[in-house]
């Protein structure tokens, strides 16, 4: 019986010794020990790593991180420390706060920030500050318009002022 399925025989221990030998057992796996990245709850500490770690497009680390080197992004997270985040992405150049309300508003009215960073370059027209006032009626009817340009140049204003600041700072670490 055996001679009649030689060739299948010879072809199923074949394949299962091919088969077994594939597998990848580490000793993580052998010992039932599976590590999970844990995902860390607090924003502004993510926020912090990310800026320190920097990246680049196929996941090795970057040796001059835009965040941690750029005195404008620090100098903007420092500004508007007061809202909250709504999106932070400094490899794509754009800090946006969240809609927060101003503590001198009656509740009605929302405020959002969004910086551009349109260079590396630390200038004045490196960057620019664009503002969103929210008024909500009482049956949730809200309409959004621009804020005034006095708003955003009093917002820009303190950036450049916080951006010397750190380089004054900065100087004296050397």
């Amino acid at each position: 019986m055996f001679k009649k399925y030689k060739n299948l025989t010879f072809f199923l221990i074949l394949t299962c010794f091919f088969g077994f030998s594939c597998s990848k057992d580490t000793k993580e796996e052998s010992e039932g020990l599976i590590k999970k990245k844990r995902f860390e709850p607090n924003v502004k500490k993510r926020t912090a790593d990310a800026r320190d770690q920097g990246f680049t497009i196929f996941g090795g680390k970057s040796a001059d991180p835009f965040a941690k080197n750029n005195i404008m992004w620090r100098a903007t997270i420092e500004v508007l420390d007061f809202a909250p985040i709504g999106q932070a992405s400094y490899s794509g150049g754009v800090y946006s706060t969240d809609w927060y309300s101003p503590s001198n508003s009656s509740g009605k009215e929302s405020i959002k920030i969004n910086v551009v960073f349109v260079s590396k370059e630390i200038a004045a027209n490196s960057f620019n500050i664009n503002g969103f006032k929210k008024n909500c009626q009482i049956n949730n009817n809200c309409k959004i318009t621009k804020t005034s340009n006095q708003f955003n140049r009093k917002i820009k204003d303190a950036i450049l002022e916080k951006i010397k600041e750190l380089r004054i700072a900065d100087e004296k670490k050397k």
